[in-house]
């Protein structure tokens, strides 16, 4: 019998957060460059019109709506959330037509927006794609979930329901399709991955605006892609941000798919064998230095110290095994480590140590950076810093940064 693979159905699912919607653009970018095909895209407000345009496969277009969109492009009169709110209480001259157009439209004008949806989307190419589609939103004021899938919406009512998906009430005005209206339909599923499974999905790409974990952020099935921390406001239409956010999201795809290496900030791919030998090296140095020699009370604080360098970065098993063999260590000390997860990569904690002076030098987050040009770089910085502080070796005494930086000195001397 012939040995034949079907391809498993795959799907993108965009979650919804205004103006943060430039991330999903990002992430597109890198998915683009990976060649990664998908069967259907399910979205909720932003992510349905983004989803939209995937489906339309027009990336061009929709980059270069994103990188020169701005509010005036959203909403009339509108107020960019970037700029401090004392502007406008000293600038009375600014806010008062905002207030007077959301009163009159009982929210936010847009009809920017509306005109915006006219020239991107395009019906006839969005049908005829074989991709299918599925939005979010939720009839008001009943709060009953509207799921749209691709083939329940009439060729003339697509830009209708992306709105509807869009009207981040009470910001923005109900949306009205035929006798019924429509809100949000984040109030009901921000991120529509059970949309996308109803559809058909067997694997899925969450690409969420917000660093908040979720019902499948550990689902076998479910590849979640999201930034570390928050994008800014959903109505923040800075071109900086916007720039900055398209980057974070290629970024962050980058790394769910192992193309690129780090957490905070970003490397390129590279053989990292010599430098998780450093480590164990230079913690056997500390180790035999500074804990065996010396065990107390004192040299429990410093083992959970060097344990816990980088939150959330356990050590690897064999790093473990090291930081136990020898010593003979309380139980309670025994017991938390044996609480941290024993698959994680040792190089994980080699980059955990390398960004966290990184961070201290501030380095740019927005850069793909090689490990041999910053290692040089911060070894030199953190020598010049350690002695201007007038430090020379480890001792509890010291701040986190000295402590760090006096690690990263020991490792950089076992390369």
């Amino acid at each position: 019998m012939q040995n034949t693979t079907k391809k498993l159905k795959k799907a993108i699912v965009l979650g919804g957060g205004g103006s943060k919607g430039s991330y999903q653009i990002g992430a597109w970018k890198a998915l683009r460059e990976l060649q990664i095909d998908y069967d259907i895209v399910t979205g909720t407000s932003i992510g349905s019109f983004n989803g939209v345009l995937m489906v339309q496969d027009d990336f061009e277009r929709a980059l270069d709506l994103w990188m020169g969109i701005d509010i005036d492009k959203v909403i009339i009169n509108g107020l960019n959330l970037r700029t401090d709110f004392n502007y406008y209480r000293d600038h009375s001259d600014k806010l008062l037509p905002f207030l007077k157009s959301y009163a009159d439209n009982k929210g936010m004008d847009i009809t920017p927006l509306k005109r915006l949806l006219s020239e991107y989307i395009h019906e006839d190419k969005f049908f005829k794609s074989h991709i299918n589609y599925g939005l979010v939103s939720v009839k008001f004021p009943s709060m009953k979930p509207c799921q749209k899938a691709k083939d329940t919406i009439q060729h003339d009512s697509l830009k209708d329901w992306i709105l509807a998906s869009c009207s981040c009430f009470p910001a923005f005005p109900i949306y009205k399709i035929g006798d019924d209206g429509y809100i949000d339909g984040g109030y009901y599923d921000n991120l529509p991955i059970n949309f996308a499974f109803m559809l058909g999905a067997e694997q899925i790409i969450a690409i969420a605006l917000n660093p908040n974990p979720h019902e499948y952020s550990n689902h076998p099935l479910v590849r979640c892609i999201q930034p570390k921390e928050s994008l800014g406001s959903m109505l923040d239409f800075d071109n900086a941000t916007i720039s900055e956010n398209i980057t974070l999201g290629y970024l962050d795809t980058m790394k769910s798919f192992g193309k690129i290496r780090g957490n905070n900030f970003s490397f390129y791919d590279l053989d990292m064998k010599q430098y998780n030998d450093a480590f164990i090296r230079t913690l056997s140095k500390i180790l035999h230095d500074e804990a065996t020699t010396h065990y107390e009370a004192s040299s429990f604080e410093l083992l959970q110290k060097i344990v816990n360098i980088s939150n959330n970065t356990p050590i690897h098993n064999r790093i473990l095994e090291l930081l136990t063999s020898s010593l003979k260590l309380p139980d309670g000390f025994i017991n938390t480590l044996s609480l941290l997860p024993r698959t994680t990569y040792l190089e994980n904690f080699v980059l955990a140590l390398i960004e966290s002076q990184m961070y201290y030098f501030e380095f740019d987050v927005l850069q793909i950076h090689t490990i041999p040009n910053v290692l040089q770089d911060i070894w030199q910085k953190s020598r010049d810093f350690l002695h201007n502080q007038n430090i020379t070796s480890l001792s509890n005494d010291i701040t986190d940064r000295e402590f760090l930086s006096v690690i990263l000195c020991y490792f950089m001397e076992s390369l």
